[in-house]
């Protein structure tokens, strides 16, 4: 096939990839539409203060700090089961528990010094303030900090309502289903894999580190023997490329020594 022909058709390729991306980013963008009749769908649970808890003085920053451990789980029927498995014979229903994200994470998102009384570690403490990522010692990055107050709250259960829904773009979803279709279904998948990764894959010549050793020694003695003036300026690539090359002339000659000259038998 022509070169050119080969290189127009991973630019195709590569467009429509483009175009792909800034359609799916449309569509994960589009503004949400209020629905005039909301409706359920499933059923979802988190985890809410205690009734003893929202009578406290600080039931707003339990609240807050809440918000880091939260873990929210939804389900399509509201059973919240473990399917069965071969050594189970029925489903159980799975158990809620607050999040242990690691002390990194809790860094990163920049959580309050007003709300480090409500978080528990085991190495580090925190009654001075957070440090810093680089301030950690290299065990103490892995580890996983905890909701103090674990007692105060409980786990609630109630349905999911959608009362808001994403615009729907019939044009734009024909477009994307048509895109998917070209690229990743019925296309031809090795070249368009090659386009989008490997750029000018069938162009690219070999770099002077992929060249190997016997290959460049022999061109650089071909140069040292026809110009007598490079002898005195040889490249130390020269030496590192004849190492190897002479390790196998003497591993070779000493195989040759050691095995036994073969003995033809004699006819009679």
């Amino acid at each position: 096939m022509n070169p050119n022909r080969l290189q127009q058709r991973a630019k195709h390729f590569r467009s429509l990839y483009k175009e792909e991306r800034i359609l799916s980013e449309q569509k994960r963008n589009t503004p949400p539409v209020k629905l005039d009749e909301p409706f359920q769908r499933g059923y979802e649970r988190f985890f809410v203060l205690t009734n003893e808890a929202k009578r406290q003085r600080n039931a707003n920053q339990l609240e807050q700090a809440l918000n880091y451990f939260q873990n929210y789980q939804y389900c399509r029927k509201g059973f919240f089961q473990h399917y069965c498995t071969p050594r189970r014979n029925q489903n159980h229903i799975r158990k809620h528990h607050l999040l242990h994200p690691h002390l990194t994470q809790i860094i990163k998102k920049g959580i309050p010094r007003r709300l480090l009384p409500f978080i528990k570690s085991k190495t580090i403490n925190l009654d001075k303030g957070l440090p810093t990522i680089r301030q950690l010692e290299r065990r103490q990055l892995g580890e996983r900090v905890t909701f103090r107050y674990p007692h105060l709250v409980t786990s609630h259960t109630q349905p999911r309502i959608i009362t808001h829904l994403p615009l729907h773009d019939p044009a734009l979803e024909a477009r994307l289903h048509e895109l998917a279709t070209t690229l990743w279904q019925t296309g031809p998948q090795g070249e368009i894999s090659k386009a989008l990764h490997r750029r000018n894959w069938r162009h690219c010549e070999r770099s002077k580190s992929d060249k190997s050793s016997r290959e460049d020694f022999f061109n650089q003695l071909q140069e040292a023997n026809h110009d007598p003036t490079i002898k005195s300026a040889i490249s130390p690539r020269f030496f590192s490329a004849l190492i190897p090359f002479l390790i196998h002339i003497l591993r070779r000659s000493q195989r040759l020594q050691l095995t036994p000259p073969s003995t033809k038998s004699q006819s009679t």
